[in-house]
């Protein structure tokens, strides 16, 4: 957004080229950051097509810490009585250095300009940093410091000419700057309440970043531009962040940010330890599913009727549909079943079930996009796609020795669709009696999912439609 308005700034004010103007928004990306280390408000000023004033391209301001600004100054102009130095430092190309200036709203700063050039290094624009003069003269020696860093971070970030680089890497936590010999020159509240809580309660500042941190030996600031290390120190985790800092293409320290993990990584341990019960729980589930279906095959062994057989088999089918989801959900430990296959384990063990294995029916699968049901609806789906399917498979192919039965999954605008559908004789509902599958899924659809079925006979066979609203899923492509 910001580069957006940077772009339409110097298109309606300067004379800027749209190479010029490209690499001020490669700046701009890492303006933010620039504001949150330095603790400053941080602008980029362009030269209008007059030359006699600035105009405000690009700002930001720190997260925390004291308000310098209680309103955007983005496309206000800058005039020279006010703000001496921006306007030197566009036209002369000489940086300048915490100077005293009167901001837009009448507020006394200092402030720093550091001239932006392009490839030709021509002045493109500059680089404001704003701080408080309170603030200064509190912390003097330390806001000297942080300034210095500032600056040469500026340059650092002036050379990245891609955003996806350090800006969106960092998160502020504990902020520490060291020199070139590892020893610390500035340290925010945050660092410093760290450094209590790691025991160091003696003088920070000069002290090494290794000693300070109990830094493993094998970390070197030094070599790699970015650089990111997760340490562990008394029990608890931390993460370590840092930008190499350069000072005439030498490495002259770091700005480190180190942030506590202790917290998260035992939340993501729980959770793991979370999974893996939920885990074992489907899985024995899905066992004594599967010993009771056991047991029912065993009783169909004995002399029983053929209309005993058939209701032993209808119930059959409907356990081993529900052990059919808590078997998907034993593999993933998480609290959503992937419908699709869900629904391809359901149909398969329905047809290879089938009580009259002499018939040579085929089922096919039809769906276009892959999505998540909740667990506890889950189970519902398979028992209405079980309940469909061996319909068809006991009324459907009459008379008949071959079929075919599909069943299709669609995700519509805000509902979804399952269809199960064959090629037998056709649903004649005045001629059928009541069946107690149809009324498990009229009632399933009705009470579980807050959806409609309908079946209907046509020219080619049978067709059942449910529908039901998607709130029931779970959408894990946007993940």
């Amino acid at each position: 957004m910001a580069s957006h308005q940077l772009y339409a700034i110097c298109k309606k004010y300067t004379t800027l080229s749209e190479r010029d103007i490209k690499k001020l928004q490669s700046i701009a990306e890492g303006l933010q950051m620039t504001a949150d280390l330095a603790q400053a408000s941080v602008f980029i000023d362009c030269l209008t097509t007059t030359e006699t004033q600035a105009i405000v391209a690009a700002e930001a301001h720190p997260k925390e810490g004291p308000v310098l600004y209680q309103h955007s100054v983005l496309e206000q102009f800058v005039h020279k009585s006010y703000e001496p130095a921006v306007m030197n430092t566009l036209l002369s190309g000489k940086p300048t250095y915490r100077n005293r200036a009167i901001t837009q709203e009448g507020k006394v700063v200092k402030q720093s300009v550091i001239p932006i050039q392009n490839g030709a290094c021509e002045i493109i624009g500059v680089m404001v940093m704003e701080q408080d003069v309170s603030d200064q003269i509190k912390h003097e020696q330390q806001l000297e410091v942080l300034s210095n860093v500032a600056h040469q971070l500026s340059e650092t970030l002036s050379g990245f000419q891609s955003k996806e680089t350090v800006i969106s890497n960092i998160i502020e936590d504990g902020l520490f700057i060291i020199s070139a010999n590892s020893q610390i020159i500035y340290a925010n509240s945050y660092a410093v309440n760290l450094l209590v809580d790691l025991g160091n309660t003696d003088e920070y500042i000069g002290l090494s970043i290794y000693k300070a941190l109990n830094l493993p030996n094998d970390i070197n600031f030094c070599t790699e531009p970015i650089y990111f290390k997760e340490f562990a120190v008394d029990h608890k985790t931390f993460s370590l962040k840092s930008i190499r800092l350069n000072e005439n293409k030498r490495f002259s320290g770091a700005v480190i940010l180190v942030q506590d993990m202790t917290e998260l990584r035992e939340k993501e341990r729980q959770l793991m330890v979370k999974s893996t019960v939920i885990k074992e729980i489907h899985h024995r589930v899905k066992n004594n599913l599967q010993t009771v279906a056991s047991l029912l095959r065993l009783q169909m062994r004995k002399d029983i009727s053929n209309s005993s057989r058939l209701s032993f088999q209808e119930c059959l089918n409907r356990i081993l549909s529900i052990a059919s989801v808590h078997e998907v959900l034993s593999n993933t430990g998480a609290d959503s079943v992937e419908a699709a296959e869900m629904i391809e384990k359901v149909g398969t063990t329905v047809t290879r079930s089938a009580a009259d294995s002499s018939k040579d029916i085929n089922i096919t699968f039809k769906y276009h996009e892959p999505f998540f049901i909740k667990s506890d609806k889950a189970v519902s789906l398979a028992l209405i796609v079980n309940e469909l399917i061996q319909n068809s498979i006991e009324h459907a192919f009459k008379e008949r020795h071959t079929g075919f039965i599909k069943v299709e999954l669609y995700r519509l605008a805000s509902s979804i669709q399952l269809i199960v559908s064959d090629n037998g004789i056709g649903y004649r509902r005045k001629d059928q009696t009541p069946s107690l599958g149809l009324e498990i899924v009229s009632q399933l659809t009705k009470h579980d999912l807050n959806g409609t079925f309908n079946i209907k006979g046509q020219a080619s066979g049978t067709k059942a439609v449910v529908h039901f609203p998607e709130e029931y899923i779970i959408d894990k492509t946007k993940n």
